[in-house]
């Protein structure tokens, strides 16, 4: 089991707390496994943003997470993956 800190938009971190969002897309560039745990961090801004320059700014609020599946492939780009979460 590994622990991964991924930084969240501030939408779609508020979506996952509200528990609307029991999902993530993200690139698989760690590995995922279910099983480990995600502490999704809030940003204050979007990564489009901060990919234009906007500063890297968190807001103090996490969601920590376990990941319960991963699916790959269904029309996603290689390398991505959906994985089901569950408040760990």
């Amino acid at each position: 089991m590994k622990k991964h800190h991924l930084k969240t938009d501030p939408q779609v971190f508020q979506q996952s707390l509200a528990g609307l969002k029991p999902f993530e897309i993200r690139l698989n560039d760690r590995d995922f496994a279910v099983g480990d745990i995600l502490v999704l961090q809030e940003t204050t801004t979007t990564g489009f943003r901060i990919q234009e320059g906007a500063p890297l700014e968190y807001t103090g609020s996490e969601l920590v997470t376990e990941i319960t599946s991963i699916v790959s492939g269904y029309g996603l780009s290689d390398g991505w993956v959906v994985m089901g979460v569950k408040p760990a």
